[in-house]
């Protein structure tokens, strides 16, 4: 099944007078593929290797029109088994990430979840710096493994690396395959994360996270992050499970029910992902 996204926008925006919006940047997803100029395509049959996004995932993310696809105003991602394996994976997917980076605000990302055995969905934010991965720090918006929860917090520090997060159990009713909200608010003081607008985290910054950092909250103050959204496949957080043919068949006849027929129009303007930046 499809991780669905509906436009970006950049805000600018006063903490105490948020109707007051500012439009700065905006991705509405109009076109035919996704914008080259605005989004890296992660492509690892073409660099070689297939990492499994360090936790022993079972696909290759790579630059495929049936993985990575727009239809009718929505970014689509698709996880697909491949009739022949390529680097020992049988699966792809997607990953992309923004060019460019923002420091502190608030990212609101109107999305439906996919629906599938050992799909994880993933949208985060990664720093532009190059250091090693997670000195530079990575604050996950939301993940989730096919359960009734959200996962989101962040990562720092190295050697090993350190995690700190939340898991938000929804209720019963709530289905992720439709459309939610989901926003974090990232200050130089803390971060707090959101579901339909119900704060359910926070993380404060007004310290030293670890002996690798000298300054309080290091990595997440006065740095620039990316905006990344990726689907993985299977991985070391589906403990002693599997995936056969029938499964992934189940998501090809999800996608087809749903992908042409999608009107993702009709969400608008309530659907999308935002940044707002606080003003000075």
């Amino acid at each position: 099944m499809k991780f669905q996204i509906i436009s970006i926008t950049l805000l600018i925006y006063c903490v105490k007078c948020e109707q007051n919006l500012q439009l700065v940047w905006s991705e509405e997803f109009n076109g035919n593929e996704v914008d080259a100029n605005v989004w890296e395509v992660e492509d690892e049959w073409q660099s070689g290797n297939c990492y499994g996004n360090f936790i022993g995932q079972l696909n290759c993310n790579v630059n495929q029109s049936k993985n990575l696809r727009l239809i009718e105003g929505c970014l689509a991602i698709t996880a697909f088994r491949e009739k022949q394996k390529v680097f020992d994976k049988e699966y792809t997917s997607a990953k992309i990430k923004t060019k460019m980076g923002w420091t502190y605000g608030r990212f609101e990302i109107r999305a439906a979840l996919p629906v599938g055995k050992m799909l994880r969905p993933v949208m985060a934010m990664e720093s532009v710096s190059p250091k090693q991965w997670a000195t530079a720090g990575q604050i996950d918006i939301m993940s989730n493994i096919q359960t009734q929860a959200l996962v989101s917090g962040v990562h720092f520090s190295a050697s090993p690396p350190v995690y700190y997060g939340q898991t938000y159990g929804l209720t019963p009713e709530t289905r992720v395959n439709q459309f939610h909200t989901y926003a974090v608010e990232w200050s130089e003081r803390q971060m707090s994360w959101f579901f339909d607008g119900m704060r359910y985290f926070t993380f404060h910054l007004n310290h030293t996270l670890s002996p690798h950092y000298v300054r309080k909250g290091e990595p997440f103050v006065g740095k620039p992050f990316k905006l990344l959204i990726n689907l993985g496949v299977g991985g070391l957080l589906f403990p002693n499970q599997l995936l056969d043919i029938n499964d992934t068949n189940d998501w090809k006849d999800i996608q087809y029910r749903r992908g042409p027929d999608v009107k993702c129009r009709r969400y608008l303007p309530d659907c999308y992902v935002r940044y707002k930046y606080k003003s000075r």
